[in-house]
This record gives C-alpha cells, sequence and structure tokens, in this order.
C-alpha cells in the first residue's frame, strides 16, 4: 500500500469523525450516520489494501 492511500484513508477517517461529532453536537442524525459511514469505508478501503480483508 502506498503512503498516499495510507495517508489519504486517514484523512478520510479523521474528516468523518468530524461530521459524526458535528452532528451530535448539532442533532443532526444523517451527517451524524454519514460520518460513520465514511469512517467505516476508509477502515473497509485500507483494509482490503493491506490484505487484512479478502474477496470470497
Amino acid at each position: 500500500m502506498a503512503m498516499n492511500d495510507k495517508a489519504n484513508y486517514t484523512v478520510i477517517h479523521h474528516l468523518g469523525a468530524a461530521k459524526e461529532g458535528a452532528g451530535k453536537f448539532t442533532g443532526n442524525d444523517e451527517l451524524k450516520r454519514e460520518g460513520q459511514n465514511d469512517q467505516t469505508q476508509a477502515r473497509l478501503q485500507e483494509a482490503v489494501e493491506t490484505g487484512e480483508v479478502r474477496g470470497g
């Protein structure tokens, strides 16, 4: 996995965490879920790239 990919996943994960926090703070459930989805997507992409998850 390239260093740029890891950095990109990290940024996406942190932006997702910020969205989730903002959603919790403002009571915006849609923003909160979007942030959670962003974090999950970043974790899954990183896992696939590192070989932790294999297609079946």
